[in-house]
């Protein structure tokens, strides 16, 4: 019973001492804390403290003595020795909770754990040295009597016991040195492991998802993902020695770990190099593309828009040349005109390439999903190609334009000419006085039709010049609109002279005109029957021949009005002498009217001719 006590008192004394020490630590802490605490509460503290510092001594005193007691009771060899048995067994079982697991936990927690438990060991042994000095006492009493053989025996079994002591507690401190150097180490560890991951599981954010060209809309998107690329790579180089380490302290570390602690890690020190050289790779193959694509853009910009500004400067000068109005009479300023647009279709001949290139480079843009100045790509085609369109029509319009323009200048010159010389023969016929009356209206006729001739070719020309849609000079007409009204007083200044000339003939003698005017009526009889024979289809060709009938007609009504008068006023002769109208004059009279009708009747037939080519 005192063997059983005694051992139990053993672990009291231990439990004990750590009791002790807890006091000591929770005194020094009360020490720290109390001046920060109100006086009342210093005081409350103060009694606490010295209470269980009393309690504690009260104990220890008690233990003592019960220490004391129970070696006396302690004396007998068998005993002891048994008692130094169960020491041995209690100190090996200390050394076996120290050493149970040869393997060093991986986390920090875990491993926090392990040395809490080899430290609480080693406490206990420490403790329990002061109860082996105790034993080596009680050992020396007990074999104060006893022989040499059995103080031998109990020495041999007290060094043992000592021997074994020693080992375990060596072994229970380099086991603890070997632990807390290893917490040390894995939570260096951890930290270095934990911020490559963060950084790894970070740059993959950046680097693994497709560029979606299509969202970015400028080049400053763009400028914040290459940055976000170059940052990659350029924290790179500091995590890979990161790496290096974390993968050199692993490898040191994958020996001392279990099974399932070594897969894992193993398993992590595998993946973690080849996640980053895919983040690496991938990284330089989105920035060289990103680059790339910015030079491209920043390439394709320049080029759009030295292209749009040379195509807006064509266009302003295509602008101001539609601006600008064309003077009839001065035809190298058409042709000027038609070089300046020949120009602009060269300069835009030239541009075209450009165009077609940055259309093509924009389809390219779409292709990958970039919408860059896309719609401005597509205005600019347009301006180009309503800049080609307009300024080939506008040339074609003026070489179109150019015939009509000189024809109206040929037929504004004629006008001249022609006034000058109706004028001149208007003035001979004037002072012609052996020219016959019938001869002279012949004559007149003849002028009449050569102004009727002019005035028409010049009307039509004046209408066609307006018809052809050119910004012509205001003034461009005025000179064609004088000629016409000097051309029109002309012919009324002949038509005023042909009635005067028809008064004149009505007064000679009705034989010698009757016979004049059946020989012009059968010669224009004969004329108007011959077949209607044009050098060219033409509608100036036509006109002038409805011109030329119209004269004729007109001619011949003149004559017959003539003829009318004469023989009424020959009639008249007669029948104031109450005689009889001779029948040749009754004859010349029928035949001057029915040549007349067979006259106007071909006439007729002519014109429908005439209508109908």
């Amino acid at each position: 019973m005192a063997q059983s006590f005694l051992f139990d008192h053993l672990s009291v004394c231990v439990e004990l001492e750590a009791r002790q020490q807890l006091l000591g630590q929770a005194v020094s802490e009360a020490q720290a804390v109390a001046s920060r605490l109100g006086l009342s509460e210093k005081r409350f503290l103060q009694e606490l403290v010295e209470q269980a510092q009393t309690e504690v001594e009260a104990l220890g005193a008690r233990v003592a003595q019960r220490r004391k007691y129970l070696s006396k009771a302690f004396t007998e060899r068998t005993q002891f020795l048994q008692g130094l048995g169960r020491a041995l067994s209690w100190i090996q079982q200390q050394e076996r909770r120290a050493l149970i697991d040869d393997h060093i936990a991986l986390l920090p927690d875990d491993l926090t754990k392990q040395v809490a438990a080899c430290r609480g060991v080693q406490r206990g042994l420490r403790v329990y040295q002061r109860e082996l000095a105790s034993l080596w006492i009680q050992g020396r009493e007990i074999e104060r009597d006893a022989t040499d053989k059995e103080r031998a025996e109990t020495v041999a079994r007290l060094e043992k016991l000592q021997a074994v002591f020693e080992t375990a507690l060596h072994r229970t401190s380099q086991r603890l040195t070997d632990l807390e150097k290893a917490l040390t180490s894995r939570k260096y560890f951890q930290v270095d492991l934990d911020k490559t991951c963060h950084w790894l599981r970070r740059a993959d954010a950046i680097t693994f998802p497709e560029i979606n060209f299509s969202n970015i809309d400028d080049s400053s998107e763009l400028q914040t993902q290459l940055c976000n690329f170059q940052n990659v790579l350029e924290q790179a180089s500091e995590y890979e020695n990161l790496l290096l380490i974390v993968q050199r302290i692993g490898q040191e570390i994958l020996p001392t770990l279990n099974e399932i602690d070594h897969c894992y890690l193993d398993e992590r020190l595998n993946a973690l190099p080849q996640q980053y050289n895919a983040i690496l790779a991938l990284a330089k193959e989105k920035k060289d593309r990103v680059q790339q694509v910015i030079l491209e853009q920043k390439e394709f910009s320049t080029f759009f828009d030295i292209t749009r500004n040379a195509l807006e400067e064509l266009h302003e000068q295509f602008d101001n040349l539609e601006k600008q109005t064309i003077s009839i009479r001065k035809e190298e300023l058409v042709f000027c005109r038609i070089n300046e647009y020949g120009n602009i279709k060269e300069r835009v001949f030239h541009i075209s390439p450009a165009v077609r290139e940055l259309h093509g480079k924009t389809e390219g843009f779409l292709s990958w999903g970039q919408q860059f100045r896309a719609a401005e790509t597509l205005e600019l085609v347009n301006l180009h190609n309503t800049l080609k369109r307009m300024n080939d029509q506008k040339m074609k319009h003026l070489e179109d334009c150019l015939k009509p323009l000189v024809e109206h200048n040929n037929i504004s010159t004629k006008l001249d000419s022609e006034l000058k010389s109706v004028e001149e023969k208007l003035v001979r016929l004037k002072s012609d006085t052996e020219q016959g009356p019938m001869d002279r209206i012949t004559s007149l006729y003849s002028l009449l039709g050569s102004l009727d001739c002019v005035i028409s070719q010049a009307e039509e020309c004046n209408q066609q010049t307006r018809g052809l849609g050119l910004k012509l000079d205001p003034n461009a007409f005025q000179e064609t609109k004088l000629q016409l009204e000097s051309l029109q007083s002309l012919r009324c200044e002949v038509k005023c002279f042909m009635d005067e000339s028809e008064t004149i003939i009505r007064n000679e003698d009705f034989a010698e005109q009757a016979e004049k005017m059946l020989e012009w009526l059968r010669t224009i009889r004969d004329r108007v029957e011959e077949p209607l024979i044009l050098s060219e289809v033409t509608i100036e060709r036509v006109n002038e021949e409805v011109r030329k009938l119209k004269i004729v007609e007109e001619e011949e009504k003149s004559r017959c009005r003539i003829a009318d008068a004469l023989g009424s006023r020959e009639k008249q002769k007669y029948f104031s002498r109450e005689k009889t109208v001779p029948a040749d004059i009754e004859e010349k009279l029928e035949d001057l009217a029915k040549l007349g009708a067979e006259v106007q009747q071909g006439i007729s037939r002519k014109e429908v001719c005439v209508y109908i080519i």
